[in-house]
């Protein structure tokens, strides 16, 4: 019984993967995958960084800011898998309110972006306006009126 719960640790099977990983990076030829190369590489990463959190867990100063960690750490992920759906329902329902479409020609595009550069210039235009306090329209050649001038100017 005590044999097996020491093979089926935590701390073991992170060992265990971290040198499995190791080997497969050292000894196989991946160089026809470097996306895996690459997710290996982090995954030995990650995995030899937390065998280093449980190798100062062990220390009797650092112990207690370690259980703390673990603690909050499990009360967060608590907290995020009860309410996990609750922001996947939100992030769907802005990416449908929020979706715009995806302009199909140039000419399409160019004309977005004049419009929102008229949109910051008249924020600009009203600001201007409020710091001179004079309400007259102000008529100033901005980037948005030379962006226009050149779009209509131009045949399709």
């Amino acid at each position: 019984m005590a044999f097996r719960r020491y093979i089926f640790s935590l701390e073991n099977l992170l060992e265990v993967t971290m040198i499995v990983i190791t080997f497969v990076l050292i000894l196989c030829d991946l160089s026809e995958a470097p996306q895996a190369v690459r997710y290996l590489s982090a995954s030995a990463l990650l995995l030899s960084w937390a065998e280093m959190v449980l190798m100062l867990g062990r220390h009797p100063k650092l112990s207690t800011f370690i259980t703390m960690f673990s603690t909050v750490s499990l009360n967060f992920l608590f907290f995020l898998t009860w309410y996990s759906s609750i922001i996947v329902a939100f992030g769907l329902t802005f990416f449908i309110v929020f979706q715009r479409p995806v302009p199909a020609t140039f000419k399409e595009a160019r004309l977005k972006l004049i419009d929102i550069a008229n949109k910051h210039e008249k924020v600009k235009v009203s600001l201007l306006s409020l710091i001179i306090r004079d309400q007259a329209r102000i008529r100033l050649p901005t980037t948005s009126t030379i962006l226009r001038r050149k779009a209509c100017s131009r045949p399709s």
